[in-house]
């Protein structure tokens, strides 16, 4: 069975007129595809700035991102693009993608042995017991085993959802109903499903300006519709509330209508993460092919991991001899020592001396986190949404998908929806 998808709630579709709450990357890409959909369309935006998380911030050399820093392409992100006009770059697929095993990195991440252990496992049936309530641990352990899919997996999801293997829940991630009853059959399915989805091979893509080129672009499509410094809390008929779940349900607890609700967003929790992109003028030697290096949990890192930013996307910086990195972390304190201190057990020297100049950021509610008690929420939120008139929307990376692509998606379908 096919659970429902995408925004949770309807608008009213005999009246035009939308309000739209936050205007971060789902807020303005709502508004977008609502208004080519010829609904009058207004976001307020508490924030004198517009984007939200994401943001770049410019520094003597070059771009540092607060944020993601690339959008993971598919059909509908090359679309948009298109219609916004906005040049942009693919990261070259020649990039290695290492994981820091036993001290060093390595690609591809599995020992021979793993690789053996893997392909006899995906001959095992699948126990689909409570498949409901499984993390991507329980899921996919019994196939590649437990060393592989408690860290490496771990490693990989880490820098998406910041958050281990035994946490993330599996069909929060991998939504599609699939019939097959062994795991090579599910990876088929998957492939297949994948390749439905999108005719464009998979790319991460990025602006010469940094993300905000994309955030200025949408603006300047919305220059109309957006109304900045306004901390809107009234809830006009047809709202669609695009802020992150603890500010939606600050937003909703003002009205004794939607107490339940109020109450259900309260329960996701979020992470807090730092991002630190670093300028140095002298390259990390073992990625100077590299997209990046992902940590598993047992390595004792508090980095989840490193982009090398100047390889991924070009003019990351404004001289050749200058190299950019972006260090992700959950920890909460003394940030620059930690990563200064990682780099150097990374490199195997005093790296520090290297360093030219530090953006941090930091998001106290990053990430939400991506477990059982999140998909239970969003669950029963469409079941007691179904108790109110149309006329209220909730919209986020909280509820179906963390990555621009997904929401990207989720909107267009959403406003075709509206429209037809």
């Amino acid at each position: 069975m096919q659970l429902p998808q995408g925004p949770i709630g309807q608008l009213d579709t005999n009246e035009k007129n939308v309000s739209i709450i936050g205007a971060g990357v789902s807020g303005l890409l709502m508004a977008y595809y609502l208004k080519k959909q010829g609904f009058n369309i207004t976001v307020f935006e508490k924030e004198s700035d517009i984007g939200g998380k994401i943001n770049t911030k410019s520094t003597p050399y070059g771009p540092a991102e607060t944020a993601a820093n690339a959008i993971f392409a598919n059909d509908d992100v090359l679309e948009l693009m298109n219609e916004l006009d906005l040049d942009y770059s693919s990261a070259p697929h020649s990039l290695k993608k290492y994981v820091w095993r036993e001290g060093k990195p390595q690609t591809p991440p599995f020992k021979f042995l793993e690789l053996i252990r893997i392909i006899i496992g995906a001959f095992k049936k699948i126990d689909r017991t409570n498949l409901n309530k499984k993390s991507v641990y329980d899921f996919f352990s019994p196939m590649m085993g437990k060393h592989f899919a408690g860290e490496i997996m771990s490693a990989a999801l880490g820098g998406i959802y910041a958050e281990n293997t035994r946490t993330i829940h599996f069909q929060s991630l991998f939504k599609t109903p699939f019939i097959s009853k062994r795991y090579f059959g599910f990876f088929r399915e998957l492939i297949k499903m994948r390749k439905s989805r999108s005719k464009t091979k998979a790319q991460s893509i990025g602006f010469e300006g940094g993300m905000k080129t994309f955030i200025l672009a949408l603006r300047s499509k919305l220059s109309d519709n957006i109304q900045t410094n306004i901390d809107q809390k009234e809830l006009h008929h047809n709202t669609i509330i695009c802020t992150d779940a603890i500010d939606a349900s600050a937003i909703l607890e003002n009205s004794e209508e939607y107490t339940k609700l109020s109450r259900l967003l309260k329960r996701i929790k979020y992470n807090s993460m730092f991002t630190s992109t670093i300028f140095m003028d002298k390259p990390i030697s073992f990625l100077s092919n590299g997209f990046g290096v992902v940590i598993p949990p047992a390595e004792n890192f508090k980095n989840l991991g490193i982009l090398h930013n100047t390889a991924i996307f070009p003019n990351r910086t404004t001289e050749e001899n200058i190299y950019s990195y972006t260090f992700m972390t959950k920890a909460k304190e003394d940030i620059e020592n930690i990563i200064t201190t990682e780099l150097n057990k990374i490199t195997h020297s005093d790296f520090s001396k290297h360093i030219l100049h530090r953006e941090t950021t930091q998001w106290k509610r990053s990430i939400p986190i991506y477990d059982l008690n999140r998909y239970e929420t969003i669950l029963e939120l469409r079941a007691q949404m179904n108790n109110y008139q149309n006329g209220l929307v909730l919209f986020g990376n909280y509820i179906d998908g963390i990555a621009i692509r997904e929401m990207v998606s989720m909107a267009k379908k959403f406003a075709q929806n509206c429209k037809s």
